[in-house]
């Protein structure tokens, strides 16, 4: 099955401001300092009328979890959208996430059983991941996303797709 982008009949939820990583490419932090003093989630009851509204003349309901930030860092708030958007679809929901694949594996297995297209971005081997995409704390990431990409990897029934970011370094 093709992962094109141009599949836009669906709702995208830009969850939370919050990131774990300080990307040295990340637009974000030039665009406004609110960000970082005033991080944002979004509120569950604003997300909800949204569905409600888009769910009323979508052929198919979706769902895609994206942010300015990362948006398993507000899990709560995916669990949450995703519980109310199944009260409304049932089984027909389908569900994209956009992440930048770090994550424990708790969240690793509700996005196992939840998530039906998968974006990781991921920007190369080891050196060139941790280079471009450090942790806030300095820390690597590398090892972690790749472990889950592979995990994704061989999930029978879910379309995954790896992002890159390249640079004149790479």
């Amino acid at each position: 099955a093709k992962m094109g982008h141009n599949r836009k009949q669906m709702i995208s939820f830009f969850v939370t401001s919050s990131c774990n990583f300080k990307c040295i490419y990340c637009y974000i932090p030039s665009i406004g300092k609110f960000i970082e003093k005033d991080h944002r989630d979004i509120d569950i009851d604003f997300a909800v009328v949204g569905m409600k509204d888009f769910f009323k003349w979508c052929k198919v309901p979706r769902i895609r979890y994206f942010s300015a930030g990362e948006p398993t860092v507000a899990f709560d708030k995916m669990v949450a959208i995703y519980n109310e958007g199944y009260k409304l679809a049932g089984k027909n929901l389908r569900v994209e996430l956009q992440t930048n694949g770090y994550f424990n594996a708790t969240v690793a297995e509700w996005v196992e059983k939840h998530v039906d297209i998968l974006w990781v971005s991921l920007d190369g081997p080891p050196d060139v991941q941790n280079q471009q995409k450090p942790l806030k704390n300095g820390r690597n990431s590398s090892e972690l996303v790749a472990k889950n990409v592979k995990r994704f990897a061989k999930h029978p029934n879910m379309q995954v797709g790896v992002r890159a970011t390249i640079m004149p370094e790479n």
